[in-house]
């Protein structure tokens, strides 16, 4: 219930234009059809721990049978003897009845394959968290797509505006008499350049929208505004928040669990039984007659020798013990490179937002100055066009690497395994 009520809340806040990543996560979480084998999975290991603890109950099985002998066991003597005889065993016998088997020690076996449920139950939810964290990086990469082609558009019409403007000047010059017509068309062909271009960009903006949208199961609006979190690098933590650190760590532990249940199957097993039935002939198979029987006893059994089966099985689980721990300390080594890789980039891209304010404040000025030169006509209109795409230009890497370095910090916290900005 407390569960829905956050989904509501979360659903409700993007449809009011507030949609940022967590909100993603979190409606992909609830909606992405991967998501509802966790509810699954928790059920399977339920029924399979119950099915498990029925073993410890008595097992209770009917037994019937009819048969008929050529032979049967007789005694035979030399001479009679006057007054004696010996009685015979009927050639057509019957018996029905119920057999009892109930377990007193299994060797521990029942125990360590409900240990290996668990670990295996909890291994399946750890690799629906790797799937979901790996879905979380494709709504990264869409979400920041969506944004940087938004921002692409807005400088696309900032630019179509500033020629517009220019246009509108130099047709009053044209109907002066004071510039050629050609200008016109020059502006015109740039201006249905940029017409091209933002419509290319709009179609890629909505697939990249669909795509987030059949994700996390919400209609998102063309022009919805999405937020980008507030990111701290400094504040990574540890590595082993990553869920992959679960699989290695589940992985030792279902080997360990498979370790106890082989060392359980060469324990000794004692069993109580009891069988009772009606039988002819009964135990006292002299007596012709139908009988009532039982039997009640306990039973024991040991494997004392296996020829040293069990204790290759068990260096064959320490040796996939140790190939697990390679792996997880290449896994360790390669996230370490990563880290190193987007702190330099983190670095180098502060260091070029700094270096791309300076580039559009020159590109601003030389703009302004080719406007004046072409009032007095010592450049041409493709020359004043050229210097207004360069500062379109710039004012785009600016933002563009704005968002790249938002991106990389992303990529850095997420090398730890955080999701919560």
């Amino acid at each position: 219930m407390i569960k829905a009520i956050i989904i509501f809340f979360i659903a409700a806040s993007a449809a009011f234009g507030q949609l940022s990543l967590s909100n993603c996560y979190e409606l992909a979480d609830s909606n992405y059809p991967l998501a509802k084998a966790t509810a699954l999975q928790q059920d399977v290991t339920a029924m399979q721990l119950e099915l498990l603890d029925t073993k410890y109950l008595p097992e209770i099985s009917f037994y019937g049978k009819a048969q008929y002998q050529s032979d049967v066991p007789t005694i035979a003597v030399d001479a009679p003897i006057p007054g004696l005889s010996f009685p015979e065993i009927p050639r057509d016998q019957y018996n029905v009845g119920l057999n009892i088997n109930q377990v007193i020690w299994d060797g521990g076996i029942i125990s360590s394959k409900k240990s290996q449920e668990l670990v295996n139950s909890a291994r399946e939810r750890n690799s629906i968290d790797i799937q979901l964290f790996g879905l979380h990086r494709k709504i990264d990469e869409l979400f920041f797509g969506i944004i940087y082609l938004r921002e692409k558009r807005k400088s696309l019409n900032l630019l179509q505006a500033t020629l517009e403007e220019k246009f509108k000047v130099v047709n009053s010059a044209v109907v002066n008499g004071v510039a050629l017509s050609g200008d016109l068309d020059v502006l015109k062909v740039e201006i249905l350049r940029i017409e091209q271009n933002r419509a290319s960009m709009e179609s890629q903006q909505l697939a990249l929208i669909q795509s987030l949208s059949e994700i996390i199961g919400k209609e998102i609006a063309f022009d919805e505004d999405l937020f980008l979190p507030e990111l701290d690098v400094s504040a990574s933590g540890s590595l082993m928040l990553r869920p992959e650190y679960d699989r290695f760590k589940l992985g030792i532990e279902n080997l360990d669990a498979y370790a106890d249940l082989t060392d359980a199957k060469y324990m000794p097993k004692i069993n109580a039984f009891a069988n009772a039935g009606y039988a002819r002939p009964g135990y006292d198979i002299f007596n012709p007659d139908f009988q009532a029987i039982y039997m009640v006893g306990i039973r024991a059994n040991w494997n004392i020798w296996n020829w040293n089966a069990s204790d290759k099985e068990i260096e064959s689980i320490e040796v996939q013990k140790k190939i697990l721990k390679v792996r997880r300390n290449t896994f360790t080594k390669n996230l370490k490179i990563a880290e190193k890789k987007y702190l330099n980039e983190i670095t180098n891209l502060e260091k070029v937002l700094d270096s791309d304010l300076q580039i559009i404040r020159i590109r601003k000025g030389i703009t302004e100055q080719a406007s004046s030169k072409y009032s007095n006509g010592t450049i041409t209109i493709s020359d004043f066009v050229s210097k207004v795409n360069s500062e379109s230009e710039a004012n785009l890497n600016y933002e563009y690497n704005k968002i790249r370095l938002i991106k990389a910090k992303l990529n850095y916290l997420t090398l730890f395994g955080k999701e919560d900005y």
